[in-house]
């Protein structure tokens, strides 16, 4: 299977939950457990939040650690 195409740069949740089909609530639980890329602290805000286009495809690939 190949890894799905993402947009270049930082990305924000609804430009992938269509990849990674999880409620926000458990996105938050996997982030805190550190099993889920967090977001990007720079770019994020108090209400928006922002991932790594990089982070985000490690994780599809199963290649993301939280190192």
């Amino acid at each position: 299977m190949t890894a799905p195409t993402l947009p270049p740069g930082l990305l924000r949740r609804s430009q992938f939950r269509h990849l990674i089909p999880f409620a926000t609530n458990t996105i938050q639980r996997l982030i805190k457990a550190g099993k889920f890329p967090p977001p990007d602290q720079r770019a994020s805000s108090k209400r928006l939040y922002i991932w790594r286009s990089e982070d985000i495809a490690a994780y599809l690939n199963g290649t993301w650690s939280a190192a």
